[in-house]
């Protein structure tokens, strides 16, 4: 949005720049965008759901694999782009918590906007009705941002084992922002983002 800022420190400010200034955007050069940024992209994906794992399949370069078992984080996950991702069931609503990322090559955005090490993203995704698919996006990093603050956003959602076959790279930033909007897909388990018979961590 012109002229929307977000609440960066001193040292976030420094990693902007040096964003801006020295390196180039990592998806260009196909290098993975992970977690915040796969949530703000153009990239159709699905959902899949066991009693035991959610996996997000992007129709790209990658997919996630997020534990619903009632496990805890590790002490000292290994820096990832998505990070250690845990789930578990509020309602019928997958709440998705995040530590553990890598603290190069990574842009939260498409605008050069940094994380550092210590960025911590829970997501609540949640469907509001049979045709849509909704996140809400909490994020906090206190090395980079003075505060932490939300990101939300509502997929149209595909129909049922729909699916888009796989898109040369060279291709996807074009294709892909006609998607956003209107294709992006989700193919739920039972006909929707519903509890799964696993039990939710506690919080």
């Amino acid at each position: 949005m012109p002229g929307f800022k977000l609440p960066l420190t001193p040292a976030g400010q420094a990693a902007l720049q040096h964003n801006l200034t020295a390196t180039v955007d990592p998806e260009s050069v196909c290098i993975i965008g992970g977690t915040p940024r796969h949530n703000a992209s153009g990239l159709p994906f699905m959902v899949l759901q066991t009693p035991k794992y959610v996996a997000f399949l992007y129709f790209y370069s990658y997919h996630r694999l997020i534990p619903v078992d009632g496990r805890k984080h590790s002490e000292d996950p290994d820096p990832s782009f998505f990070g250690e991702e845990i789930g578990h069931w509020e309602g019928d609503t997958l709440v998705v918590d995040s530590i553990g990322f890598k603290d190069t090559q990574v842009w939260i955005d498409e605008n050069a906007n940094p994380h550092s090490d210590a960025l911590h993203v829970v997501e609540r995704w949640s469907r509001p009705d049979a045709d849509h698919i909704h996140v809400e996006t909490l994020i906090e990093d206190p090395k980079f941002y003075s505060k932490p603050f939300t990101y939300q956003r509502t997929w149209l959602a595909g129909a049922p084992a729909s699916c888009w076959a796989s898109m040369p790279a060279a291709r996807t930033t074009w294709i892909a922002s006609t998607w956003v909007s209107a294709q992006a897909r989700f193919v739920p388990m039972d006909a929707g983002l519903s509890r799964s018979s696993a039990s939710p961590a506690a919080d």
